[in-house]
């Protein structure tokens, strides 16, 4: 694909996933992420709703929330009465949200100590495309995950409109933290390898506002109004 931010980002030729041909320091790219932000009613509610559409899944009532920042679907989840835990490793996230009565641990997944079977559901809302290793991210999910236990997924879709019209000049496509970028059959693929069914997959979410803003810098560039 090309070179951003001094990242050399290529595209697999079977899936159309994207990612890093090397792998920027992981141990210190977070440290100050987060922030004691107020976030919008707006993504509150949202939360809800999604947490919502695991009712089906609560069998022993636990619930994982990986990355959980800056703990909306955190405090979503513990409003409608689950048993629920934040993983983050983002100091000053944890830090907030302990302050805040939730129980967050500061690890990697693959680095928790939960027993096997330990959870319901385990969400992971835009945390993948920031893991360098996948294949262990997901082993570890599946291990923490009780029989017929729910993994929810989101991630930017490698193969959508934004990359398909921006290119490299796409936000998502940020190589100094986004290291993958999955393509819907190439993260099919990699769940499967994993043991997980698919339950439902939804492509969705294109920011028109980028989009706009960049066929608008193209008009400029060409002489069109």
């Amino acid at each position: 694909m090309g070179t951003k931010e001094g990242y050399k980002v290529v595209k697999c030729r079977r899936c159309g996933s994207l990612y890093n041909l090397a792998l920027p320091e992981q141990a210190v790219l977070y440290e100050d992420h987060y922030f004691d932000e107020i976030l919008p009613e707006l993504v509150h509610r949202r939360s809800r709703e999604i947490v919502t559409t695991f009712e089906e899944y609560r069998k022993i009532g636990s619930l994982l929330d990986v990355g959980c920042g800056s703990g909306s679907m955190l405090r979503a989840a513990v409003d409608a009465g689950w048993r629920a835990q934040g993983l983050e490793i983002a100091s000053s996230a944890v830090e907030t949200l302990r302050k805040q009565g939730f129980e967050v641990n500061e690890s990697f997944l693959e680095d928790a100590n939960y027993p096997d079977s330990s959870f319901d559901v385990i969400l992971a809302s835009g945390v993948i495309e920031h893991v360098h290793n996948p294949d262990s991210f997901l082993a570890a999910c599946f291990r923490f995950l009780r029989p017929g236990g729910l993994l929810y997924i989101t991630t930017p879709n490698a193969l959508g409109s934004s990359v398909r019209l921006l290119g490299l000049r796409w936000t998502a496509v940020a190589p100094n933290d986004h290291v993958h970028l999955f393509s819907v059959s190439g993260l099919t693929t990699l769940l499967r390898s994993h043991g997980f069914q698919i339950e439902r997959i939804a492509a969705e979410g294109a920011n028109p506002l980028e989009l706009l803003h960049a066929l608008r810098k193209r008009g400029e560039t060409s002489g069109f109004d």
